[in-house]
């Protein structure tokens, strides 16, 4: 093998990399190595004979809208791809092609439009920015109503979060769901599960240690906890408003501070109703998952015991917002279900009752 054939790739990388933003701004994935013979014989590639580099070859499939990806094969000629059904774009084999394709970060590229289609909240050319709040939604055009998107409040470039936001076009008013219980799956879930999120049942929704994190820090400083009775008629709401509520870092376990709740109102409550504050208690207190006990009491994991994580002081919690519902009174031990201060459980067991929190204030 000649000394031009060892280094000949090393050059081609170096070219790649001192070219990078040339190449990025046509939405170019960095290089891999693949077979491509498939492709070619099947003519879903074609050789381009202008072409006198790696950059030139990838330039000029920027520039054509039905390239999909484009390589430099060990001869040095250039191949332009295009999409082909059951052809796939690179395979692992004699590793004779430098290929590259066009990316769309969070999306896919449409090759009626010849751009990136965005997913989940992100926009731009290749799909990597993402919006500061759910107020954003309404100046990009989402519908009043329920959105699931990635946000970055500071715009920081930390790691962008998933977040459940509800936007109303007319009012501008948009908040955050944090949480939503209504007691018929179990929240024992890891320490990992709660910081990033449950996601898959959206009657059992946990926004993420993380997501309060982030939205405390960026403003997002007031909290509503609402608990429906939803078998009534008119769906009776009780509820507390919290102010200045915040959500330390991992590295300090999530500890919680608010001030006493700041306002209290209920509609039509159920007879010997009075929905007590479950949140003002907990000042400073760190979060604890059966796996990462993090409460005050020395004998027993307080999360474990409760069947859910939240942020205990000691194990005689009076609240389990997190809790299993009523319909499992005879069934499951009364520290694992579902209980606030002031509400005679008792009298509900027979009730579909559903607890949320709402962030809003950014």
């Amino acid at each position: 093998m000649s000394i031009m054939a060892v280094f000949y790739p090393i050059f081609l990388l170096f070219v790649v990399a001192s070219c990078q933003d040339v190449i990025s701004s046509k939405f170019l994935k960095e290089h891999v190595l693949c077979d491509l013979s498939d492709r070619i014989q099947r003519e879903c590639s074609i050789e381009i004979e202008n072409s006198r580099s790696l950059v030139d070859c990838m330039l000029l499939c920027g520039s054509d809208k039905s390239c999909i990806g484009a390589s430099l094969d060990k001869n040095g000629m250039c191949f332009h791809h295009k999409e082909c059904p059951l052809i796939s774009g690179c395979t692992i084999k004699n590793n004779d092609h430098i290929y590259m394709t066009k990316h769309c970060a969070h999306g896919t590229w449409d090759l009626t439009t010849h751009s990136c289609n965005c997913v989940d909240g992100f926009f731009g050319k290749r799909c990597k920015q993402c919006h500061k709040n759910c107020r954003d939604l309404i100046g990009a055009n989402y519908k009043s109503g329920v959105h699931f998107v990635y946000i970055d409040p500071e715009h920081s470039g930390l790691k962008p979060f998933f977040v459940y936001c509800y936007v109303n076009r007319k009012t501008s008013y948009s908040h955050y769901n944090m949480m939503i219980n209504i007691g018929k799956k179990s929240f024992n879930k890891t320490w990992t599960e709660y910081v990033n999120g449950l996601f898959d049942d959206l009657s059992h929704y946990w926004g993420g240690l993380y997501a309060w994190h982030r939205l405390s820090k960026a403003g997002c400083n007031k909290m509503y906890s609402i608990y429906y009775f939803r078998s009534r008629d008119n769906t009776p709401i009780v509820y507390r408003i919290y102010n200045d509520f915040r959500v330390s870092n991992e590295n300090e376990n999530y500890r919680f501070t608010t001030t006493v709740s700041l306002k209290y109102e209920q509609r039509n409550p159920p007879p010997g109703t009075y929905f007590g504050d479950c949140f003002s208690p907990i000042q400073n207190v760190p979060f604890s998952t059966w796996d990462a006990d993090h409460d005050e009491d020395a004998d027993k994991n307080c999360a474990a015991n409760a069947g859910s994580g939240w942020w205990y002081r000691g194990c005689n919690n009076s609240c389990n917002m997190l809790g299993l519902g009523l319909q499992y009174w005879n069934t499951k031990p009364k520290h694992q279900l579902f209980s606030l201060i002031g509400v005679d459980m008792d009298l509900f067991s027979s009730e579909l009752t559903v607890f949320h929190i709402y962030v809003f204030g950014c």
